[in-house]
């Protein structure tokens, strides 16, 4: 029974294998139809694609023919604009070599006159310096004769003057004596005391008592503030020759010859182009490092007592020449630079050829030959250019001296 049972179950098994089989081969059946017409219909889309992949491709192909077309005709245009360029470029070209061949004709026939010009002003400099030799010459020569006539005259005029002054001394000494004497002679007659009173007062009170004019040496020192800077002062040295006469017993007039120099630190700068096969600029520096003076002071003195004076005048100077230092930067035409300093007299340009101040001074008399001196003087007159300089600054010669003085006779 059981294998009946089992045997009926296994047909059962089977005969339901057997439909699920038959419906399997059924569902492939669908699916393999379906898959067919899936496939026609792949097939078909993708033959309309092709076709629309082979019009687009058409369709590029003659884009790109005519895109081809328009760059040729491009090129074309444009290698004849570049053959245009190039011909005017060409022709400016040779425009700018004729300018520059004609510019360096000129330059060259510039170049020629300026060494011609160079040339004719060192020869009238040449002469103009050898006039002045001979002038100077001539100058120092007439100098030389005027100082020993003036030797001369002067030896001539001491010596009368000495002989005068013994004279006016003895007969000024023989009326005193003559009037004490005869003073004494009638102290009695007291009118005529008063009136021999009176006149032996004048006769001792007569400037012809009195040693009227010495001559000698000055030295010393001159302090002063500098141009740049206000606070800072310099030490420079002075010497001369001073001269006296004597005016009364209280009163001279005294005047100097005196050479002082003045520190300053002006600086001026210039810039200069030149032409020379090219061009280059120079750039000049002129540094004025010290003034050189001639003092002509003139003054009156008055007498305190035996030992102590007092003077005041004025002074004219001179401006000799000047201590500068000079640096000049050179740059080439390919901005090379070379540098060259050194030392110069002679820019005064920058400075006042005269000069007035007026002065105080105190003396001392050490001894009938020596005499220290404290000096004050104070310009008159701005002795800078403000035009050279172009500013405003007003620099005035402020200095204060220390004077040592030597009587030769």
């Amino acid at each position: 029974e059981n294998l009946n049972k089992n045997e009926k179950s296994e047909k059962k098994f089977f005969a339901k294998n057997d439909e699920n089989l038959n419906k399997n081969e059924k569902s492939e059946k669908k699916n393999f139809a379906k898959n067919d017409e899936n496939l026609n219909k792949n097939e078909k889309s993708e033959k309309k694609i092709f076709a629309k992949n082979d019009e687009n491709l058409n369709k590029n192909e003659k884009s790109e023919k005519n895109i081809f077309a328009k760059n040729d005709e491009n090129l074309n245009k444009n290698e004849k604009s570049e053959k245009k360029f190039f011909a005017k470029n060409d022709k400016n070209l040779n425009k700018n070599k004729n300018s520059e061949k004609n510019i360096f004709a000129k330059n060259d026939e510039n170049l020629n006159k300026n060494e011609n010009s160079e040339k004719n002003i060192f020869a009238k400099n040449d002469e103009n310096l050898n006039k002045n030799e001979k002038s100077e010459k001539n100058i120092f020569a007439k100098n030389d004769e005027n100082l020993n006539k003036n030797e001369k005259f002067e030896k001539k005029f001491f010596s009368k003057n000495d002989k005068n002054f013994n004279k006016i001394k003895s007969i000024s000494c023989n009326k005193i004596e003559n009037n004490f004497n005869f003073i004494y002679e009638i102290e009695n007659d007291s009118i005529l005391i008063e009136k021999n009173k009176k006149e032996i007062k004048r006769l001792q009170n007569s400037e012809f008592l009195t040693d009227y004019r010495f001559a000698g040496f000055i030295f010393g020192c001159d302090f002063s503030q500098n141009f740049n800077n206000k606070n800072e002062f310099s030490t420079v040295p002075v010497f001369g020759l001073q001269y006296e006469n004597s005016i009364t017993k209280k009163f001279k007039i005294i005047t100097n010859v005196l050479y002082f120099n003045k520190n300053v630190n002006t600086k001026k700068e210039f810039e200069k182009l030149n032409y020379d096969f090219g061009s280059f600029s120079e750039k000049i520096t002129i540094q004025n490092k010290k003034l050189h003076y001639l003092e002509l002071p003139i003054f009156l003195q008055t007498q305190l007592n035996d030992k102590n004076f007092i003077d005041f005048g004025f002074s004219y100077s001179h401006l000799l020449t000047t201590s500068s230092d000079i640096k000049i930067i050179k740059t080439d035409y390919f901005g090379e630079k070379t540098e060259n300093k050194f030392s110069k007299n002679g820019y005064m340009n920058a400075f006042e050829n005269n000069d007035f101040s007026i002065l105080l001074a105190y003396e001392f008399l050490f001894s009938e030959r020596f005499k220290a001196i404290l000096r004050f003087n104070y310009g008159l007159k701005d002795i800078t250019k403000n035009n050279y300089f172009e500013n405003e600054i007003i620099n005035k010669n402020i200095n204060f001296k220390i004077l040592i003085s030597y009587n030769l006779y």
